[in-house]
């Protein structure tokens, strides 16, 4: 488990309610990546082991009958497309830096809720951020 530091978490002192909602955005958001990611990798794992389990069965019978072959195929593009899904996380966690980056400078005028809600562009992520918000008693954009 990652431990932040003082000086980190000093950084990230709320100053106001709203600080606070995008605070709690923020930890609704990487739950939400957390949880998909770790669904993700456990399908993942699986599938790297029926590959090998497949390719250890051609090996020890000494040959590779098409349907097999194409069986590993088929799950390696599984894979490929699969893996295709962390690039969407990973965007998701850059829109949360880029904001935490933002709230090291903002000042009372400035909306950050509103910045961050216009930074997503993943459903998910506006979906996330609408719940938090609604469950805090303010609208989505503000």
């Amino acid at each position: 488990m990652v431990v932040l530091s003082r000086k980190v978490n000093h950084g990230m002192l709320p100053r106001s309610e709203e600080d606070r909602r995008v605070l709690s955005v923020y930890a609704a958001q990487l739950r939400a990546v957390a949880s998909e990611l770790e669904e993700e990798a456990c399908d993942i794992i699986l599938l790297f082991m029926e590959i090998t389990s497949a390719l250890d069965r051609m090996e020890r019978d000494g040959g590779s009958e098409p349907e097999a072959v194409e069986a590993v195929r088929s799950a390696l593009n599984t894979i490929t497309e699969r893996l295709q899904m962390f690039d969407g996380s990973a965007q998701r966690l850059g829109h949360i830096a880029d904001s935490a980056e933002r709230m090291k400078t903002l000042d009372s005028d400035h909306s950050e809720l509103a910045t961050l809600a216009s930074s997503y562009s993943c459903p998910v992520e506006h979906e996330v951020h609408g719940q938090i918000c609604n469950e805090a008693g303010g609208a989505a954009d503000k």
